[in-house]
């Protein structure tokens, strides 16, 4: 075994192997330049359908990585951006969609990537120079090469909590077979940035989690037998620490790799990823439900069940892998398939593997909105081998086993597990006997008249010995006067062949006397089938029962004896679903959706009107639609110019080529012919007619589209369908859906977008901004679009120090750079945007090429963020400025606002003709936090703790002052302190210090019973940046009566609206006295609280950096009481 490290020198054969892989891939590089020739290149994409908003797949993530590689970037970072385009087509695929179009002259340029922009893109491509391919991996003649695969994974910003983040993919090519890998970490980061590190083989975890050490730096897998043939692709993933360490930057690489062959090419290196401060979403799995004890041989047993729920971010879950934990073999699970609440299989799995891993795969990622909880059902067939008792045990073993992309951030989502792991699961015991018998279905439901092969009972039998069955009894009931099924027959599942029967016209007792055998350990699966031919009418039913087998109807071969009746599971008949008759039937309504809606002209891909087509008793071929349309002007020329095509679609996938409506009278009509859709048995499917409007189309005018006439007897007129033997089937439900134009289109001629200060939170309420931060929350507008989607592209806002959006400055330095953000996303220039610093624009920012798109009918929040200066020395701000944002309107062309749409492009941004203005920001060095807590409850004769208080500096930059504090305390049946110039019944003591502050004279207002006091200390108390101080407040009382009680509370008083700069002294001398502070009666506009951030070049009572208490969060505090 050869273990080889970084920093070591190769061996000479080492040395040569690296050599001679480096010629062979020069070589190769060579050949395939000198192919290309510098010719051009075919389309590197192959688009099949319409993109749009909510589509997922390779021909969208081809998509972004065509648009970044033109220019127009989908995000700078983070899923989108370069190296890490996605599959999903969001809102930033849409806005960059639109730019090119805008810049390819594909009108309208509204981020719909249809048959327009496919064509656009068709003949852009076929002119553009091809780039190189990406280079092959040289195999090496002997022993392994490492090396960095092509799409290893770009730098991306990485949020707290993520999991199965990948750090590194990479080759590992030759033959030979690795034992041991290591990973490092690099990087101007921490190791307690990482929960995990993970070692996968494409979507198979090859270990459980490792930690990384702390020391080293370095997490090792062992044991592994990885087998390489070739080339091998491994990755590297990580989990996440719940709050990494803040613009930290760590890669993975692997530095070391044990192998029974010679390795070279180490270290591989992946790129650093920066860590945020945002949280990833998180994705709760819990055990639910009580599946039943599944029998040995039963195909598709419901073996687990759990529940998914989605916080924070929606999500696409698409990783899904269960540990086995039971005691049966591995290879008697099989057939994995996982469906969710409604039944749909939405990934499978083909057995355990050699890690007890079930790995589910996903044909679709599976979508999970924010909030969402949905239950998902785990099936499997069960081998004939398993024994009776045998436990099947199924659970989320790691973290990285459940792969879910939050739509926010683009990575794995955390992963809570702590309800579906080893300890929390469904522990299912295998129930059977010498031979059990299964029954597979079908449920009740619906077969069709003249069906041929139709199933009646499906089921299994699975033998722990080697048997020959010699007799198969049913029982048939029918429901009619009909002599029973023609054809009956029992087919093996697997293989199609028929082993026993036919019989016609089988009703009542049927017995067939074919002899076959199942071997030992072995389940085969059978169906009983038959024909019904067209003397079966409406709701006849059919229902096949399989009779208990008797002591002389299955031979074990391994003795040659009958088996006994006990050794059946179960031993008694099973009894099969009624099956109803029906006659092949498509039922035609109008979809609950589209409903009737406005849209803006020129708007493309339209829902007109959803056509829910049932098929029952038989798969039904939609071929034909006939749809008709009539405006409300009554105007021919209206219908066909104002509506420019329709498409037929399923969700996102078109059915059939575009159509126009045609006619020479009203109403006029397209038809969609020649569709080949195919409408499953038992379910609905809706086909939604989508139309594109023409941009000059008519203001005001209503459309609609309908059905006239579905069918005519037992034809179809305007829809035509076959079944599965190529007759057309009964059509039911509405024969003209729509015809009442119940579901309309209005057309409208622009749209509009409205703004509006946001609801006030915790972020965008009038209060302090501390100096030196960065990114702090200024202010939070709503911007709402009406009947239309709206891309904001250029805003206009202004920063200035008053109320109205039309005064000019006094100054904006405390502000010097401002950035925009869509909830969590940053939007626009992300190095933010400079304030115009002096002229008649002074204050303004202008935003250009935003790009942020509010949906129709929708509205958005935008959010202002701020950095701000250090307040420290001349030209870095005034503490105690107070800081206002506004959005400013606009009226005409070029003024600072501009939104696009479909069809038109808004200037006008309404909601206040004066603009819209922020909550008061107010900026300080720092700022202080008071909290309260109680000091006692007990109330006693004399010495009272009424109080314990802590005042905590916020800022870690700057110390903080206070001097003046106000408490209201009132008595109920008891004598409150009476004070007046009096200081010596009230004690506040510093109990972090452990020392009694000196007090100034104690102002008061109040009565015997009740009263106000502000208490004025002289020698300021200083807490130091990032400091705290608690404080205790006792207080005298006389003789206090039973139940009686005293309550005291922090108070503003009479503090003003606004944090003003001004002396110490003038918030407690306000009637003019001397600079001693001393007042002996509170006045009416003597502050409650005051405090200062000591940013005065020489900081004193007398110097202009003192503030009252209003925006201390905390004031008025909770009251504290004590009671006798």
């Amino acid at each position: 075994m050869l273990l080889v490290p970084v920093a070591v020198n190769a061996q000479a054969v080492d040395l040569q192997a690296q050599i001679t892989a480096l010629l062979a891939q020069i070589t190769a590089l060579q050949a395939q330049l000198a192919a290309q020739g510098g010719g051009a290149a075919a389309a590197a994409c192959t688009f099949t359908k319409d993109l749009t908003l909510g589509v997922t797949g390779d021909d969208v993530k081809c998509l972004q990585q065509y648009l970044n590689a033109k220019g127009h970037q989908i995000a700078a970072s983070g899923a989108g951006s370069p190296g890490s385009e996605s599959m999903y087509f969001g809102n930033l695929t849409k806005a960059a969609v639109a730019k090119w179009q805008a810049a390819n002259s594909v009108s309208p340029a509204a981020g719909y990537f249809g048959a327009i922009s496919r064509a656009k893109y068709t003949s852009l491509a076929a002119v553009t120079p091809g780039t190189p391919g990406t280079p092959p991996v040289v195999v090496p003649g002997t022993g392994l090469a490492a090396s960095v695969a092509s799409d290893s994974p770009a730098s991306v910003s990485v949020p707290g909590k993520a999991t199965s983040v990948t750090f590194l993919k990479f080759n590992v090519a030759g033959t030979g077979t690795i034992s041991n890998v290591v990973v490092k970490r690099g990087g101007a980061g921490a190791t307690s940035d990482f929960s995990n590190v993970y070692l996968y083989d494409g979507e198979t975890r090859l270990t459980s989690g490792r930690s990384l050490n702390s020391s080293s730096h370095e997490a090792t897998f062992s044991n592994l037998a990885i087998a390489v043939a070739g080339v091998k692709t491994l990755t590297v993933r990580a989990d996440m620490a719940t709050a990494p360490g803040a613009a930290n930057r760590n890669s993975l690489a692997v530095s070391a790799m044990s192998a029974d062959v010679a390795v070279s090419g180490l270290p591989v290196t992946g790129n650093e990823m920066t860590m945020s401060t945002v949280t990833a979403g998180t994705i709760t799995l819990t055990k639910t439900g009580s599946p039943a004890a599944p029998n040995i041989g039963q195909a598709g047993a419901l073996v687990s069940q759990f529940r998914v729920d989605a916080a924070s971010e929606n999500m696409k879950l698409s990783r899904l892998s269960l540990f086995s934990g039971g005691t049966t073999s591995k290879s008697n699970l099989t057939n994995f398939v996982l469906k969710d609440q409604g039944g749909t299989a939405v990934a499978t799995g083909t057995g355990v593997n050699a890690k007890d891993l079930v790995v589910m795969t996903f044909s679709t990622p599976y979508s999970l909105a924010k909030g969402d909880s949905k239950t998902f059902y785990v099936y499997a067939d069960i081998g004939g081998g398993a024994k009776s008792g045998d436990t099947v045990k199924l659970y989320v073993d790691e973290a990285s086993d459940v792969y879910a992309v939050g739509e926010q951030y683009g990575h794995g989502v955390a992963v809570t597990k702590s309800s579906f792991d080893s300890a929390t699961n469904h522990t299912l015991t295998l129930q059977g006997a010498t031979v059990t018998i299964t029954f597979n279905g079908p449920n009740a439901g619906d077969i069709k008249k003249n069906g041929k092969d139709l199933t009646f009972f499906d089921f299994s039998i699975a033998s722990a010995n080697n048997i020959e069955i010699r007799n198969l009894r049913w029982t048939i009931t029918a429901s009619t006067a009909q002599n029973g099924p023609d054809d009956l027959k029992v087919v093996d599942v697997s293989s199609g062949l028929v082993v026993a029967g036919p019989k016609d016209d089988a009703s009542g007792t049927q017995v067939f006397t074919d002899v076959f055998t199942i071997n030992a350990g072995q389940s085969r699966r059978f169906k009983l089938t038959g024909d019904l031919d067209t003397n079966w009418i409406n709701d006849d039913a059919v229902t096949a029962t399989l009779v208990a087998f008797t002591a002389t109807d299955i031979k074990n071969l391994d003795n040659n004896q009958f088996l006994a009746t006990t050794e059946f599971s179960p031993s008694t008949n099973v009894a099969g679903n009624l099956q109803a008759v029906k006659v092949p039937t498509l039922e035609v309504n109008v979809a609950a959706t589209p409903v009737s809606d406005s849209f803006v002209k020129g708007t493309t891909a339209v829902p007109f009107i959803g056509l829910s087509l049932r098929a029952i008793a038989d798969d039904i071929k939609v071929t034909t639609i006939k749809v008709s349309s009539s405006p409300s002007s009554g105007t021919l020329a209206n219908a066909k110019s104002d509506v420019m095509s329709l498409g037929l679609y399923d969700g996102t996938t078109q059915v059939g080529t575009v159509k126009s409506l045609t006619g020479t009278a009203l109403p006029a009509t397209a038809t969609f012919d020649n569709l080949n859709y195919t409408i499953p048995k038992g379910q609905t499917k809706v086909l939604t007619v989508k139309a594109n409007l023409s941009s000059a189309a008519t203001a005001n005018e209503i459309h609609a589209v309908y059905v006239a006439d579905v069918s005519t007897g037992t034809a179809g007129t305007d829809i035509v369908a076959l079944d599965t033997e190529g007759n057309e089937p009964k059509y039911t439900g509405s024969d003209t859906p729509n015809n009442d134009l119940a579901v309309r289109l209005t057309v409208l001629a622009a749209g509009t977008i409205t703004v509006a200060g946001a609801p006030t939170d915790v972020e965008s309420k009038a209060g302090i901004i501390p100096a030196s931060a960065s990114k702090t929350v200024l202010g939070k507008f709503n911007f709402t679009a009406t009947n239309e989607s709206l891309t904001v592209k250029k805003l206009k806002l202004k920063v200035n120090n008053v109320t109205t959006s039309t005064t000019a400055p006094t100054s904006i330095v405390e502000v010097p750079r401002i950035y925009l953000y869509d909830g969590a996303d940053q939007i626009g220039s992300t190095a933010g945007y400079i304030p115009i610093g002096a002229g008649g624009s002074a204050g303004q920012i202008i935003v250009e090429d935003l790009g942020w798109l509010v949906a129709k009918n929708t509205t958005k929040v935008l959010t202002v963020k701020a950095d701000t200066e250090s307040l420290s020395g001349t030209g870095h701000g005034t503490t105690g400025r107070s800081i206002y944002l506004h959005v400013l309107p606009s009226d005409v062309s070029g003024d600072g606002f501009e939104a696009t749409g479909a069809a038109s492009t808004v200037y006008k941004l309404t909601g206040s003709s004066a603009g819209v203005s922020g909550n008061q920001k107010v900026v300080y060095k720092t700022y202080p936090e008071v909290t309260v807590a109680s000091a006692g409850t007990a109330l006693f004769n004399g010495s009272n703790d009424l109080l314990l208080f802590t005042v905590t500096n916020k800022s870690s930059n700057a110390q903080l002052s206070w001097n003046v504090v106000s408490f209201n305390v009132s008595g109920a049946a008891a004598t409150v302190p009476l004070f007046g110039a009096n200081t010596a019944a009230f004690v506040i003591r510093d109990l972090t210090n452990s020392v009694n502050l000196t007090l100034g004279t104690t102002a008061t207002a109040g009565s015997a019973s009740a009263g106000q006091y502000t208490i004025y200390i002289p020698t300021e108390e200083v807490i130091p940046a990032g400091g705290s101080r608690q404080y205790r407040l006792t207080g005298t009382v006389v003789a206090p009566a039973a139940d009686s009680s005293i309550s005291t509370q922090i108070v503003l008083r009479v503090d003003t609206t606004v944090a003003s700069i001004q002396k110490n002294v003038a918030w407690l001398d306000a009637v003019g006295n001397d600079d001693t502070g001393v007042d002996a009666v509170v006045a009416a506009t003597d502050a409650g609280f005051v405090w200062s951030d000591n940013s005065a070049t020489t900081h004193s009572l007398t110097s202009t950096d003192w503030a009252n208490g209003v925006y201390t969060d905390t004031f008025p505090a909770t009251a504290q009481t004590r009671t006798n």
